[in-house]
């Protein structure tokens, strides 16, 4: 079974911290927390990022401005994040082998396994064209990879 991921626990990282370049960029885009990154730093001209005080390695330390929010994680949270990581890469590279197996095995361009994590539907398709592998567990959340 797929164990349930922690929060994102990253060392000199913000907890609440959810990136500038993801689809949280839609419309206005926030923090766990629910703070506005553009708000927060004051405006739209580039360099604002810069200016996040969500990671300890973004920008410059002068011109960061405050967030009542920001909470670095412990120990404990980097640990079991990096655990999960770590065991959703095992279960994913699997998950991968045995769609792999399958392909090989039936010569067929799709078809489907069990999924390891879960115990569902993981369909799997090879490109005619370039040969690559993609796959995804019928279960929302679990397994997929291109």
């Amino acid at each position: 079974m797929k164990p349930e991921r922690p929060p994102a626990a990253k060392a000199g990282t913000c907890i609440h911290y959810t990136g500038v370049l993801t689809p949280a960029m839609q419309g206005v885009p926030t923090c766990r927390a629910g703070v506005a990154y553009r708000e927060l730093t004051g405006g739209e001209e580039p360099g604002w990022v810069g200016r996040l005080p969500c990671s300890t390695w973004v920008g410059s330390k002068q011109q960061q401005v405050q967030c009542e929010h920001r909470q670095m994680p412990t120990e404990e949270q980097i640990e079991a994040w990096r655990a999960w990581r770590d065991a959703d890469t095992r279960l994913s590279l699997q998950a991968v082998r045995l769609a792999k197996a399958a392909a090989e095995q039936s010569q067929r361009a799709v078809g489907e396994v069990q999924c390891p994590a879960c115990g569902g539907v993981l369909r799997w398709a090879v490109s005619r064209t370039n040969g690559h592998m993609h796959g995804r567990c019928d279960t929302p959340e679990c397994i997929a990879w291109m």
